[in-house]
């Protein structure tokens, strides 16, 4: 009996719990990481981020500035009763839908603006993992636009995280002498695995010249496509390093002969660290850090230059 009313308990606090721990959208802590490149220009990686709040009329917007081909930068919110997210380009424009989470497969989604319209259909509705929750995908097909929107592209929306493009692209969803590819996106300075991984579209990768590309995104080896690195079998013995850090987090690297580069990376591919090392040594590299979230760090070897890559979390 009370094996019984222990499991009720834990079921009931669950149920009030567990819901409120779902990743929304316009969680401020949500970031983005995109690989993105131009017709002419060179690939980036682009990091997007909540940077300021403002209201409208005792609504709450937060500015999403998506950086990157295909993703524009607005003012988003959230209703989370009505189960729809909308934007702002401007806070003295009109609003427009951004996305509709009440979607069935058959249901049109509309938007139109200054002489452009843009309409999808939900072909299917699929659902993916994101950590321990299930999260619903729409598949989009482009139907009936007009105007520049004459040229909309299919897209696929995950809840609470956005398109296989990146967070914004549905804002103007038209693939035109650019692409990107959503790459790592992490909440509360955790990247929650996608299971089954997104199929992401090649686009403009395919040029000579293009970094190399993930062909699927899965929130954890498509992170470490965005740096192209590579492990290196048998770096457990090399390197030590405690998973998660802290500020006073340490890295010990345990070859007695070892002469190599250090670096340490976040998950929009800046270096935050970059120093030369002679083994065994041990290093401070929680000292060198401030924002929580998953970074990485390669360490190659100045001898015979293999790279020894792993990752890890600070918080």
């Amino acid at each position: 009996m009370k094996q019984f009313l222990l499991a009720a308990l834990l079921a009931i606090l669950c149920a009030v719990n567990c819901k409120g721990q779902r990743i929304r959208f316009t969680d401020r802590t949500n970031r983005w990481s995109t690989l993105s490149a131009g017709a002419e220009g060179p690939s980036s990686i682009a990091l997007s981020v909540y940077s300021k709040d403002s209201q409208i009329n005792g609504l709450q917007f937060g500015f999403l500035n998506a950086r990157g081909a295909l993703n524009s930068s607005v003012w988003v919110r959230e209703d989370t009763v009505a189960g729809k997210l909308y934007f702002r380009v401007s806070l003295d424009s009109p609003e427009h839908l951004f996305f509709d989470y009440n979607l069935k497969v058959g249901d049109t989604l509309r938007f139109s603006s200054n002489g452009y319209a843009f309409s999808h259909v939900a072909q299917a509705i699929d659902s993916v993992k994101l950590g321990s929750s299930n999260y619903a995908v729409w598949r989009m097909w482009p139907v009936a636009s007009s105007g520049f929107g004459a040229n909309a592209s299919p897209y696929k929306f995950i809840e609470a995280v956005g398109t296989e493009y990146g967070p914004a692209f549905t804002v103007w969803p038209d693939i035109f002498e650019g692409c990107s590819q959503l790459r790592c996106f992490s909440t509360q300075g955790i990247t929650p695995h996608c299971n089954p991984s997104i199929a992401l579209h090649w686009g403009c990768f395919e040029w000579p010249g293009a970094p190399l590309t993930a062909s699927r995104f899965d929130n954890d080896s498509s992170c470490a496509f965005t740096l192209d690195v590579k492990g290196i079998g048998g770096q457990a013995n090399l390197i030590s390093v405690s998973n998660p850090i802290n500020s006073q987090g340490l890295m010990q690297i345990n070859n007695s002969h070892l002469k190599a580069v250090l670096s340490i990376i976040d998950v929009a591919g800046r270096t935050i660290k970059k120093q030369s090392i002679q083994g065994p040594t041990a290093i401070p590299i929680g000292q060198y850090l401030t924002t929580p979230g998953v970074y990485y760090y390669i360490l190659q070897d100045a001898t015979t230059g293999q790279r020894h890559t792993g990752r890890f979390l600070f918080q």
